[in-house]
């Protein structure tokens, strides 16, 4: 009887459960691995693109065959476009690629042809978790937009604009209040700016030559932010950094930027910047403060420029220590009239090539303080055509007279230690070396010359004056 009872409660037990899991397994089916793999398909240009995105499942990677594809385009899932000779044309409209989702990948596409609108881009992206690589994106009002991202990776990708004056293009990679973000070893030219970041975040800008544009990378209210190991080149200014903070630029080669108004870096109205390791070669002013202050300036080249250091109005909290300034026109200028001096302290242990004073404990630093300051230079300024005589004997006697006649006022800036070799960086031409000097019996003849050259061409004027 005992027995009996205990197999009929057995018995209701087991069905209860056997109910129970026909329910789950009605409710919630089970997920194959086939269903939970990305599916993959293989596009033709014989097909409608966006028709194509908008009946894939979400994680589709989407195979595009070489040719031709209509934009432009909008994608609102999860998906991946990887082209093998594929070209989207935007057909001159808008955005050629407009990405309203998240976890969007573009790899190996040829993109073309946006609108000329003020927003209008090659890839205009909102969202998170994105990866463009491998992009060829030309004849484009912007490259690449980021509006509100997070979270993106833009590599080895070509971007240019439409052939038109910089003022009319748009910015190669636009990013606006975006953070987290790596820009990686991309190749951007004729455009506005390089790379545009506005109210930006966490970014990091490596390996990446950006020429031919107004500016090479523009910052604006950004900060944590990195950029180290560029190559800016032959643009209007190398680094524009405005009301941005906490950033560091390292390890740039900074080239080539001669446009008279034109700098290698401009830090204006901006803190705590950290500025080391980078050569600045061949610019107008290699580097220019205007109102700046807690900043590090440290380890640089600055070798070959008409100005190597250029100030405008107050700058405070400065470390300008360890640079090398090698064949510059002039050192260390004023640019306006309200504009102070280095303040005391800031430079340390710099060399300078035209510092002539002596090393007699062998420590490897002077004896006695470089004073940074340029008669010659400022004539120079004056004169252009003056800069033909830079380094000439003459102008070399000329720096030594005023040398011992030393005026405080012309003082812009003073090194008490200033190094008596150079030493190098990466990358340096081992062959730089400290400018060459003349014996003084030659300098002491040019200037002879120069006096009377001088008063020539001030008796032509009085005899042209009466």
């Amino acid at each position: 009887m005992g027995y009996t009872r205990k197999k009929s409660t057995s018995n209701l037990l087991l069905s209860q459960l056997l109910t129970v899991l026909i329910v789950l397994n009605t409710s919630f089916p089970m997920v194959t691995g086939a269903d939970s793999e990305p599916q993959r398909e293989l596009v033709t240009p014989k097909q409608s693109l966006q028709q194509v995105i908008d009946d894939a499942q979400p994680n589709s990677t989407l195979i595009l065959s070489a040719g031709n594809y209509q934009g432009p385009i909008q994608i609102n899932k999860p998906i991946h476009l990887k082209g093998n000779g594929a070209v989207i044309t935007g057909m001159g409209t808008g955005h050629v690629i407009q990405i309203e989702a998240d976890f969007v990948t573009l790899e190996g596409l040829f993109i073309q042809e946006s609108g000329l609108g003020s927003r209008d881009a090659g890839i205009y992206a909102e969202g998170s978790h994105f990866i463009f690589a491998d992009l060829t994106i030309n004849q484009v009002k912007h490259g690449v937009y980021l509006n509100q991202a997070k979270d993106v990776v833009i590599k080895t990708s070509t971007i240019s604009s439409y052939p038109d004056h910089f003022s009319k293009r748009g910015n190669g990679i636009h990013v606006a209040g975006t953070e987290q973000v790596n820009i990686l070893q991309n190749k951007i030219t004729g455009v506005q700016d390089g790379i545009y970041l506005e109210y930006a975040k966490k970014v990091g800008i490596t390996g990446n030559e950006i020429s031919n544009s107004r500016y090479g990378t523009h910052f604006m209210f950004s900060e944590n932010t990195q950029a180290i190991e560029n190559y800016f080149h032959h643009n209007i200014t190398g680094f524009m950094v405005m009301y941005s903070n906490h950033l560091e630029l390292n390890q740039n080669l900074i080239s080539h930027h001669l446009h008279y108004r034109g700098y290698g870096t401009m830090i204006y109205e901006a803190d705590q910047i950290q500025f080391m390791s980078n050569q600045l070669v061949q610019n107008s002013n290699a580097l220019a403060l205007e109102n700046a202050q807690e900043l590090t300036i440290a380890e640089n080249q600055i070798t070959g420029n008409h100005t190597g250091l250029l100030l405008l109005q107050v700058n405070n909290e400065l470390q300008i220590k360890r640079n090398q300034w090698i064949g510059n026109m002039i050192q260390i200028r004023l640019g306006s009239a309200d504009a102070s001096p280095v303040p005391d302290g800031s430079l340390q242990d710099n060399y300078w090539d035209g510092y002539q004073g002596r090393d007699l404990d062998h420590n490897g630093f002077g004896d006695s303080p470089y004073f940074a300051y340029s008669s010659t230079g400022d004539f120079i300024m004056e004169i252009p055509a003056f800069q033909l005589f830079f380094q000439s004997p003459a102008m070399q006697f000329w720096s030594a007279i005023n040398e011992q006649m030393l005026n405080p006022t012309m003082i812009k800036g003073m090194d008490p230690s200033p190094q008596m070799a150079p030493f190098l960086h990466w990358g340096q031409n081992q062959s730089i070396g400290k400018s060459a000097h003349f014996p003084i019996t030659l300098l002491l003849f040019s200037g002879l010359l120069l006096m009377i050259v001088l008063a020539l061409l001030n008796w032509a004027r009085v005899e042209k004056l009466s």
